[in-house]
């Protein structure tokens, strides 16, 4: 007999299609004896060839009649395979397998590609069915994965509907307990309605503890003798309870004792890996990321194919990426992926492995990154139940805030804070399960709750800092330290500040510690701050060496942020070092740099910066670099003044900054720039049915150009801005003020008409939509008038009326118009209490300068200056000084000064010095010229 040909073309296509399986380390099964539709079905390994427990069913077609209709869809070209009937279309399609076709040339080489068997890509045609087989997805290992992604989505979906009144965790194997309560303890957790009625058992513990209801715990332990309270279960003869006190201390004190001395002989792998894990997250506590690396590396089995091993995994990754090595950790991210293909699907597994894609998405470039696959695997049980705690906790902080709010007397009997406990325990979980990225959100949102609910002080206002620390949140963690810097407990500001170090800025953390370092640089103590800055400066130097650490974004400008907050703590080979790097700046340089640089260059010894004049004129001429870098150099180099003077005369108000003082610019600098004014105001008009934005407040650069400019038609242009009944009011802010501190200088031809303006003003009421961009004008109308009626004019009292009982920014007003008025120490000391600390802070700093400029004070203000000055935060000691160095520090006022200079603050100690010497100074050149005129007159 004779074998027909395409039966003899079959065997050998599907003993090649077997052959490549083999040598990928898979197991191919022929079925073609029962062939269904399945001609292999193929058993999924790891590299390592450990069985995944996963199967794909392949149907394979062998020779040339298979490729004899091309078609293209979606602008790739294929083939269609077609059948007339659709009884395979159906066996696919409800395959519990997943299944995969397989066309080859008939030399099963020169052609061989492959499709997914599932709804999507089998099309009905009404006579049969069709699939397309793209040419560019070739039967090779680059799919491997895929494949294993198509087999491991065949699993079951868990049913977890009503699971948290019914789930015992008792139905669990035991190996599964400790896992689940860490990371899923809503599941394992007694539901609180359930009452006191049955025992719980050490999981059940350890979820209370993870749920932040620890309480409930000692409830238990006090119904039941088996249960034993958390003192008790430390020295139990069960390694579990022992585990389940480890964690209650961790959790409840912050320690890790416990977990680091847990003897784990003769305890189940489960348990090791759930202390690891927990021990590796106390040491990070710590910043101890080596000893949290050796509690996960001891546990760790590369060879193991489980769960626990891959989540050790995903706690090791996290490490090795916010330590600096990201490519290590997708490595480890990409093996421990592979891995959990062949794990049997349940809520922890769905947990850990949203983890470790999500991991992954964060280390790869997201454009390369298959979105709908992470956000699928993100949706998980575990994530849902997080949520809820999320919820949870931010309904009873509104609850709260609104409760503060409406001044509610009602009594709690509970001192409970939900909110915290709920955020707590969503961060805690999304922890341990490996998610960093919901970890970090729960986290900032409860430290956001803590903080601003004045949950307790001291060392919690201090976890609260670092709470955002480690959330990542930059802009709330300068919220935060702004008002304590402000306001106090500067102990604890200090304290935090001890906690940023080199080997403590991580992947994570690094934009929130430049900002803590650009805020509060000077709360740094001496050797720390020293260990900062060569740390920061080998930051700008070599990028390259901390590039893992910033996650690959171009940190310098933040760099240079931070170390401008550290200035105080500069020294000269620090100032060689900064100009060096400003020096190596090419044509390329990030713009972003201007600012911070231009300011942290005004930082440096003035005289390190005259022995590099010649390098940065050199710099500053050089036509190749950008304009905003060559007004920086220019800035610091005298010799290079008309680089900014010609870009000045052009219209680039930038080189402003470098020029520094109005004083400086020339005549026609001056027309240059009043010329820009006059524009900018044209656009503050009413009926634009808008405002121009500009960085620069327009009104404040003419006025100082009025005032203290060389001679210009600046005075014509401004008043002229300031009448006109068309324009917003607010952009005029800036320049009343300034007026109003020098109505001297305002020319008589003015006088008159401005005055007669602003009457009108203040008696306009309409909405002035420019508040969004400016300031609102508050009482600077008034102010301004004020400083240009006559003292005795009958509706002076009228103005100042309206300034001491309108809004925060008139009340400011008030105390800048009381600061100039020789006797008005009473009302300024009343302003000084004012409930809103602008309007408070403003009176302060008007105090201290009419006291400066008094020749004689009642004690009773020096005394409420230095009261203001020793209160906790850094406020009122700045407005106290800045208002001293307004006047004359005569000899009363130098205890108060003397004071100062014991304050936490390196900034405010250096600065209350600087006050003290130069009254030294003026009062030894006072001496000598006393002495010279007594010499003089004993001669004559």
């Amino acid at each position: 007999m004779r074998q027909p040909d395409r039966v003899q073309r079959g065997d050998i296509g599907e003993t090649a299609v077997e052959l490549f399986f083999k040598q990928l380390g898979w197991g191919p099964l022929s079925t073609s004896s029962q062939d269904l539709g399945t001609d292999l079905l193929i058993q999924l390994r790891t590299e390592e060839l450990v069985d995944l427990g996963l199967l794909l069913g392949a149907q394979v077609k062998t020779g040339s009649s298979w490729f004899e209709e091309s078609g293209t869809v979606d602008g790739r070209e294929g083939w269609w395979y077609r059948e007339s009937s659709m009884s395979h279309a159906d066996y696919w399609s409800n395959h519990h397998v997943p299944h995969i076709l397989i066309l080859q040339s008939e030399d099963c080489t020169t052609i061989r590609v492959w499709a997914v068997l599932d709804q999507k890509t089998i099309k009905a045609t009404g006579q049969g069915f069709k699939v397309f087989v793209p040419a560019d997805q070739r039967l090779d290992r680059s799919f491997l994965r895929r494949w294993i992604e198509l087999a491991e989505k065949a699993r079951e979906s868990l049913v977890l509907e009503g699971s948290r009144w019914s789930f015992s965790v008792a139905e669990l194997p035991e190996t599964e307990w400790a896992r689940h309560a860490l990371i899923v303890p809503r599941l394992v957790a007694p539901h609180p309605n359930k009452g006191l009625s049955a025992p719980i058992n050490w999981a059940e513990a350890i979820a209370t503890c993870a749920e932040a209801r620890t309480d409930r715990w000692d409830y238990f332990a006090a119904q039941f003798e088996s249960v034993p309270s958390p003192t008790e279960a430390a020295s139990s003869d069960d390694p579990h309870w022992r585990f389940a006190a480890s964690v209650h201390q961790w959790i409840t004190q912050g320690t890790a004792e416990r977990l680091r001395d847990f003897d784990v002989k003769g305890t189940s792998r489960s348990l090791r890996a759930a202390r690891a894990v927990c021990l590796a997250a106390a040491e990070i506590d710590n910043h101890r990321f080596d000893a949290a690396l050796e509690a996960l590396a001891a546990e760790a089995d590369d060879e193991d194919v489980s769960l626990d091993q891959a989540w050790l995994n995903v706690h090791h990754a996290r490490i090795l990426a916010e330590t600096g090595q990201p490519e290590a950790a997708l490595e480890l991210l990409d093996r421990t992926n592979l891995l959990m293909a062949g794990l049997a699907n349940n809520v922890t597994v769905s947990a850990i492995r949203s983890a470790v894609l999500w991991s992954m998405f964060e280390l790869t470039d997201r454009g390369d990154s298959d979105l709908s696959k992470v956000v699928a695997a993100m949706d998980t049980a575990a994530g849902w139940w997080r949520n809820q705690s999320v919820a949870r906790g931010l309904e009873d902080a509104a609850e709260r805030n609104f409760e503060a709010w409406g001044r509610d007397q009602s009594v709690r009997f509970t001192d409970s804070h939900i909110a915290h406990n709920e955020l707590f325990s969503a961060a805690l979980t999304a922890r341990l399960a490996g998610d960093h990225s919901s970890w970090r959100s729960s986290l900032g949102l409860l430290a956001m709750v803590d903080l601003s609910s004045q949950r307790g002080s001291g060392a919690q206002i201090r976890d609260g800092l670092d709470a955002l620390r480690n959330a990542g949140g930059d802009s709330q963690l300068r919220l935060a330290l702004s008002k304590i810097r402000g306001e106090g407990p500067l102990d604890e500001l200090a304290a935090f500040m001890l906690t940023i170090r080199p080997q403590t800025i991580t992947r994570s953390t690094w934009r929130a510690d430049l900002a803590a370092l650009n805020l509060a640089g000077s709360y740094c103590s001496a050797e720390p701050a020293q260990e900062l800055i060569n740390f920061l400066l080998l930051g700008l130097e070599t990028p390259s060496l901390l590039a893992g650490r910033f996650a690959a974004i171009d940190p310098s400008h933040k760099i240079v942020d931070s170390l401008w907050g550290m200035r105080d703590h500069l020294d000269n080979s620090h100032a060689h070092r900064i100009i060096a790097f400003a020096l190596s700046l090419g044509p390329e340089s990030n713009q972003l740099l201007q600012y911070p640089l231009s300011t942290l260059l005004d930082a440096v010894d003035p005289q390190i910066i005259a022995e590099n004049e010649a390098a940065l004129t050199a710099k500053a001429n050089d036509e190749n670099l950008p304009g905003w870098l060559r007004h920086i150099f220019a800035t610091h180099a005298p010799t290079a003044r008309d680089v900014l003077g010609q870009s000045l005369i052009k219209g680039d108000l930038g080189a402003l900054q470098g020029i520094g003082r109005i004083e400086r610019l020339t005549a026609v600098e001056a027309t240059a720039v009043v010329d820009k004014c006059r524009t900018a105001f044209a656009g503050f008009k009413r009926s634009h049915n808008g405002i121009d934005g500009h960085v620069l407040d327009m009104s404040r650069l003419c006025a100082s150009i009025a005032i203290y400019g060389p001679e210009s038609d600046a005075w014509q242009v401004l008043v002229e801005f300031l009448c006109d009944s068309d324009a917003y009011s607010a952009p005029k802010r800036a320049a009343c003020k300034i007026i109003a501190e020098n109505p001297e200088q305002l020319p008589a031809e003015h006088r008159e008409h401005l005055e007669r303006a602003l009457w009108t003003m203040i008696e306009d009421t309409r909405p002035d939509p420019s508040v969004t961009l400016y300031p609102e004008i508050g009482g600077a109308f008034q102010e301004l008038l004020l400083a240009l009626l006559h003292p005795s004019h009958p509706r002076r009292k009228a103005l100042e009326g309206a300034l001491l009982t309108g809004s925060k920014k008139a009340r400011s007003d008030a105390a800048d118009h009381y600061a100039r008025l020789p006797g008005s120490e009473p009302i300024l000391l009343a302003l000084a209490r004012d409930a809103t600390y602008e309007v408070a802070e403003r009176a302060m700093f008007g105090l201290a300068k009419l006291v400066a400029r008094s020749d004689e004070v009642d004690d009773t203000y020096i005394d409420a200056l230095t009261a203001f000055a020793k209160a906790d935060g850094e406020n009122g000691a700045y407005r106290v000084l800045s208002g001293l160095e307004m006047g004359v520090l005569r000899e009363n006022l130098l205890g108060l000064v003397a004071g100062i200079q014991e304050h936490p603050s390196a900034g405010v100690r250096l600065r209350a010095k600087d006050l003290i010497e130069s009254f030294r100074l003026q009062h030894d050149e006072s001496r000598a010229t006393t002495e010279g005129q007594g010499v003089m007159s004993a001669q004559c």
